[in-house]
């Protein structure tokens, strides 16, 4: 009778444990999905601002300069000038009817900075990536970001396409222009990847530098982002080398997305620890 109560006792004993367990875990893996869901939310609400502001100050760098430029009656500038970080400045004209494409109205470049290689694809290859979007894609006071491929040198560029006063501006620069936002994030990046994408899927900066200019629009991720078109969201997300807890959000008036990824194995690196 005695050793029957005793296993009992422990039978019951171990069932109890194994539900404690049980609990402490699920609390443990709810509270890290949590944790990880706002910390991320937060971050990428501030990097989305970060780049709106940035945005807005090339917007408005760009079309000081172009009036200036104008009425210098120039298609070149020194790199002397407060507008020298751009390689090409212009003036854009929408589509006028249905099958006709956007085109540029004024392009001024800057001098010593191989002039007649950017004239000769720059402008080309912006009116083709805008070929399908619309005028009304790129409303009054937003911008629209896209990545430019040197054909012969294989190097990067970021065109921002601002619509202000009724104009559709455009300033071309190296991939520095986000570099300091993600810079900015580094000492917290360790276990993380973070990047920006546009509805295009193209890389505008990646805190792995080689990705910038590539395209991600095949990734399921970002696929179901361009294609939703969402402002902000994520999740768990299932890949070949892992899952990941992958967060976006959209920057303000603009087709600029960031984007955090952190692996799940990081995420619960202490579970089992804990769960001893």
């Amino acid at each position: 009778m005695q050793s029957k109560l005793i296993w009992i006792f422990s039978g019951a004993s171990f069932l109890l444990l194994g539900a404690l367990v049980m609990k402490v875990d699920r609390d443990y893996v709810l509270d890290k999905k949590t944790s990880l869901a706002f910390y991320s939310r937060s971050q990428l609400s501030a990097l989305s601002q970060a780049v709106s502001t940035e945005l807005n100050a090339v917007a408005k760098m760009v079309a000081i300069s172009i009036q200036q430029l104008k009425s210098s009656n120039s298609t070149e500038y020194g790199s002397d000038l407060p507008y020298s970080r751009f390689q090409m400045l212009g003036t854009l004209l929408p589509q006028s009817s249905s099958d006709s494409n956007w085109s540029f109205e004024k392009t001024f470049f800057l001098t010593n900075s191989g002039t007649s290689e950017i004239k000769s694809w720059a402008p080309g290859q912006i009116v083709l990536l805008l070929r399908t979007v619309k005028e009304h894609q790129i409303p009054s006071d937003s911008n629209f970001v896209v990545t430019l491929q040197n054909p012969q040198m294989k190097k990067t560029y970021i065109a921002v396409i601002s619509h202000f006063a009724n104009q559709w501006f455009v300033g071309l620069l190296g991939p520095e222009l986000f570099l300091s936002l993600i810079d900015h994030q580094k000492g917290e990046m360790k276990s993380k990847s973070l990047f920006f994408i546009n509805r295009f899927g193209q890389v505008l900066a990646h805190s792995t530098s080689e990705y910038i200019g590539t395209l991600m629009k095949d990734d399921p991720f970002v696929g179901q982002i361009i294609s939703e078109n969402s402002v902000n969201g994520g999740g768990l997300i299932e890949r070949k080398m892992g899952k990941t807890f992958e967060y976006f959000d959209r920057a303000t008036d603009s087709n600029v997305y960031s984007i955090v990824s952190t692996s799940q194995l990081e995420v619960f690196s202490d579970r089992k620890s804990n769960i001893i």
